[in-house]
């Protein structure tokens, strides 16, 4: 599901929110790629720069 403009009462566009459930969930693929990205695929470098176990990035990933 992604974001859907509507007007705000005075014209202005204004985006409409997701549940907070899915914003998190996005904003956690994407650190994980990015920590991904900047190890080199390396997974335990990964979860170690993102501050969590191999054991939960591997849960993350599934």
């Amino acid at each position: 599901m992604g974001a859907t403009f509507l007007a705000d009462g005075q014209g202005a566009p204004v985006a409409s929110l997701s549940p907070l459930a899915e914003q998190m969930a996005q904003l956690e693929r994407q650190a994980i790629a990015q920590a991904l990205q900047a190890t080199g695929g390396n997974m335990v470098a990964a979860a170690r720069l993102l501050g969590i176990s191999r054991a939960t990035l591997y849960e993350r990933l599934g």
